[in-house]
C-alpha cells in the first residue's frame, strides 16, 4: 500500500486510517514515513487526515490510571 496515493490530493478518511495504522503499527520504513510526512505537510494536511492520525493514536494509547487531580511536573527535556 502506498501511504500517499496521490501526492497533490487529500487523503480519503479510510486511506489516512489506513496510513496512519501502518505507520503507528511500524509497517513502512523510516524514508517511506519521512516522505509521507513532508508531502502532508508541504500540501497542507486537512482536517480528515488530523483526525485519522489522532483516531489511530487513541486506538493505541496506553491509559493511565491516576488519582483525582494528579498532574504532570515532568517536561519532555527538550527545552534545555
Amino acid at each position: 500500500m502506498s501511504l500517499l496515493p496521490d501526492p497533490h490530493a487529500p487523503l480519503t478518511e479510510a486511506d489516512a486510517a489506513a496510513a496512519f495504522a501502518a505507520i503507528l503499527d511500524g509497517g513502512p520504513s523510516d524514508e517511506e514515513i519521512a516522505t509521507f510526512l513532508t508531502l502532508l505537510s508541504e500540501r497542507g494536511e486537512t482536517a480528515i487526515e488530523i483526525a485519522a492520525a489522532a483516531a489511530a493514536m487513541r486506538e493505541r494509547m496506553i491509559r493511565v490510571e491516576a488519582p483525582a487531580g494528579a498532574i504532570d511536573v515532568c517536561g519532555t527535556g527538550g527545552d534545555g
